[in-house]
């Protein structure tokens, strides 16, 4: 999963660079999303404790499990994000000292 899956023309670099930006944010809104949701249900299983439906051992093994899921998920899905960063990072930098080396021999000639 990184930039060498893309399907970008060269010509076409900015279009991708630019649809990966609207990517990159739409999985950081998710991410977000999947936060609060799981914050949701954490704080639903603490509003049944009172009522002594279910035990609070179960209600405290569901929100631990519930923490975890949440912890695994954030930690994928940014040690994901961080490689495709750390790529297109690299991307540009290559781009960045190709364009430099461009320039050099322009002012040189």
């Amino acid at each position: 999963m990184g930039y060498s899956n893309t399907n970008c023309a060269s010509a076409d670099k900015r279009a991708c660079v630019k649809r990966k930006g609207i990517v990159r944010t739409d999985i950081y809104s998710e991410l977000y999303l999947s936060n609060r949701h799981l914050d949701s249900l954490i704080r639903i299983l603490q509003r049944l404790e009172p009522l002594d439906i279910v035990s609070r051992q179960s209600l405290k093994e569901y929100e631990i499990r519930l923490e975890e899921l949440r912890s695994v998920l954030n930690v994928t899905i940014l040690e994901r994000m961080l490689t495709r960063e750390q790529m297109g990072c690299w991307l540009l930098s290559v781009q960045r000292e190709a364009l430099d080396s461009a320039s050099r021999k322009d002012r040189v000639q």
